[in-house]
């Protein structure tokens, strides 16, 4: 206590604003719910620059999208994309996907990789294949300390799991237990 007064800690703010966590199904949450967010951040701000090279790559790929939708015996469509940039193939996947908003299509890459890609693979599915790749290949999820700043002790917990740091305490079962409930 000494040590905590001697360095101008707060006690009045953690008596009411308390110590910020969450458990992992809430961290699951807002992680999902973040991804959302910057997705469709991303979608927007790809919607407003359109550069000449994704129109020429969009003027080129874009009939050959209208010839496989056209197609009922092609289901899928290899698009090559090795040299060309992120957004440009992105850019083309957003277009056939507004213009094809009502038919299940799966879009995928050869490679998750972004820098190892070099084809676009379109795919006419049915509706339950669609939410089946869906369900399959959730969003990959990267977990940086700045991004997590709500989970406040949390980090700290999973830190420690992770390190596999030993934990000393005096009559602390029922606190050990509490946090497994809390936390795991």
């Amino acid at each position: 206590m000494n040590f905590l007064a001697g360095h101008s800690f707060d006690f009045n703010k953690l008596i009411y604003d308390g110590i910020y966590y969450l458990n992992r199904h809430d961290m699951a949450t807002l992680e999902e719910n973040k991804e959302i967010q910057q997705t469709k951040k991303f979608l927007n701000e790809m919607s407003k620059v359109i550069t000449p090279e994704m129109q020429a790559f969009n003027k080129t790929y874009l009939p050959k999208v209208q010839e496989f939708m056209n197609n009922p015996e092609q289901k899928t469509l290899e698009i090559d994309i090795k040299f060309i940039k992120i957004k440009v193939y992105k850019y083309l996947e957003i277009q056939v996907l507004k213009q094809y908003y009502n038919v299940p299509l799966h879009i995928k890459y050869d490679e998750e990789s972004i820098m190892k890609r070099s084809k676009m693979i379109i795919q006419k599915v049915t509706k339950e294949e669609l939410e089946e790749l869906r369900a399959a290949n959730p969003v990959n999820k990267k977990e940086h300390l700045e991004d997590t700043d709500p989970a406040g002790f949390r980090k700290i917990i999973d830190y420690m799991a992770e390190l596999q740091i030993p934990l000393l305490v005096h009559n602390g079962f029922l606190d050990i237990l509490h946090v497994k409930k809390i936390f795991f």
